[in-house]
């Protein structure tokens, strides 16, 4: 009974290991994974904030890819505070990363009195607890 029942197991198991193979070689993966980016993405109500993420520090192509796309949105929200997020030991200095961002925003066309900044997070996830508080 039990041999009977690790057989049958094992027997699925491969089974669903070449249908995965298969797959692989075509391209619903690459749709699954462009649908669950893209289903219900759209918004209901304009946004309150728009938050750019520091990463790759600035300037860096990271950093100044994330003020061009964050200003484009800024300037279709017109009502949105747009919130800089940088873990910062230099913050608000003269050169440093959420000033160089700012700078760079406001090159774009986004009104200074609208930036804001959160510098005191120093992950994602306290970046975003600081936001919402």
């Amino acid at each position: 009974m039990f041999r009977k029942l690790l057989m049958y197991l094992l027997i699925s198991t491969g089974i669903v290991f070449l249908l995965a193979i298969a797959l692989s070689f075509t391209d619903c993966p690459f749709w699954a994974y462009y649908w669950l980016g893209t289903n219900n993405s759209e918004l209901n109500a304009d946004p309150e904030f728009i938050v750019v993420m520091g990463g790759g520090g600035m300037p860096s192509p990271e950093g100044l890819i994330r003020c061009y796309y964050a200003a484009g949105v800024a300037l279709s929200y017109e009502n949105a505070a747009v919130i800089i997020a940088v873990p910062s030991d230099t913050s608000l200095k003269e050169e440093s990363p959420e000033l160089l961002m700012a700078r760079e925003l406001i090159i774009r066309g986004i009104d200074s009195a609208r930036i804001k900044y959160e510098t005191e997070g120093y992950s994602t996830h306290t970046q975003a607890i600081n936001i919402y508080n």
